[in-house]
């Protein structure tokens, strides 16, 4: 009885509860911050790392420990009232969202898939980029299908930087057909599903023909040539070319001494340049629907379309989490305005206190 009584204090101790929040924010920082490894695996991921579940787990039992305590004690004032009710939604904060990272590192997927305009994901379509899926034990792939409507991203520094993607999708499944919009600044939220977007870039639609007129080849292909002068490259197999492409909205964003093509006229501008095996072969300015002869074939750029990558996210733990954080930032907030208050009042009571000395 005496060594329960004794477990129950240490696991309701204030000392382990925040000895488990200094490491549970360490281990994250640490990851963040590519301190170990090169990139960061996401907060939640990180989150998920057996460690960090291991005192997630313990801090639940602590918090939850702690708010009973703090329940069945009673308090002679009404600012010992107060501040009790004050712990006890703070703990029931912090105990929602330790059990919300619990159910999360068990069901949680996340994915990432690139859609460029007109193009569908499921029934067939595109499928999640290699290494973006991530699935707790019990997570199952959510059953969907989308269409890439619209991509609209915002730029500054004239078009060389990006401030916003936009894109408009179709959504379905077995029960609902909608439309979603999203954004990369805020998440978008639909059946279930959490929504982002994470990046954009072009799809010129090329054409190869041969000196006869037939097509060889022709297709959208996804790009990075974003901002404009970034180069990107392709190969249509069987041949031995490797298509380098530049991409420029607008021809003045070509920062040139010499004369080229693009100056001739205004609008989009290819910079393309063609190399077979190791040998350059062609290396100019292309205007869209130019055809030019590369080698053995000619090739031309007919169409040009957006495309933009998409997180999709579906975790239970964060209908939990949420709330959770919402409650703890109320109480925190609450104090803090009450605290604020009172040394203000206290400020302005001591002159009056001073007079009344006199």
């Amino acid at each position: 009885m005496v060594k329960g009584l004794k477990l129950s204090r240490v696991m309701a101790s204030d000392e382990l509860f925040l000895g488990l929040c200094v490491f549970i924010a360490g281990f994250v920082f640490i990851g963040m911050s590519g301190i170990i490894s090169p990139g960061s695996e996401g907060i939640m991921r990180l989150l998920h790392k057996t460690p960090v579940i291991a005192a997630v787990c313990i801090l639940f039992i602590n918090v939850s420990l702690k708010m009973v305590m703090h329940l069945k004690s009673a308090g002679a004032s009404s600012e010992e009232k107060e501040y009790r009710i004050l712990n006890v939604f703070f703990y029931l904060g912090v105990v929602l969202i330790t059990a919300g990272i619990i159910i999360s590192s068990l069901f949680r997927f996340e994915g990432k898939v690139v859609l460029t305009e007109g193009q569908n994901f499921g029934d067939d379509g595109a499928g999640y980029l290699e290494g973006s899926v991530y699935s707790g034990r019990f997570s199952r792939p959510p059953d969907f299908k989308i269409v890439m409507v619209q991509v609209s991203p915002s730029f500054y520094k004239k078009g060389r930087a990006l401030w916003n993607i936009k894109a408009n999708i179709d959504y379905k499944n077995r029960a609902i057909r909608k439309a979603i919009k999203i954004s990369s600044l805020f998440p978008s939220f639909a059946d279930g599903l959490f929504f982002r977007a994470d990046d954009f870039g072009y799809s010129p639609f090329y054409r190869l023909t041969m000196p006869s007129g037939e097509t060889v080849d022709e297709a959208y292909v996804i790009m990075r040539l974003f901002p404009p002068g970034s180069e990107d490259s392709f190969r249509v197999s069987p041949m031995p070319h490797t298509f380098y492409v530049r991409y420029y909205p607008d021809s003045s964003m070509i920062k040139e001494s010499r004369p080229t093509v693009a100056d001739e006229k205004k609008g989009p501008v290819y910079k393309l340049r063609v190399a077979r095996n190791l040998d350059l072969i062609f290396n100019k300015s292309v205007l869209p629907n130019e055809k030019v002869q590369a080698g053995s074939v000619f090739i031309s750029f007919d169409d040009i379309r957006k495309w933009a990558e998409i997180s999709i996210v579906k975790d239970d733990g964060l209908f939990i989490i949420i709330p959770g954080g919402l409650i703890v930032i109320a109480v925190i907030s609450w104090s803090i305005w009450r605290r604020v208050n009172f040394f203000m009042y206290k400020t302005q009571s001591a002159p009056d206190r001073l007079q009344g000395a006199e």
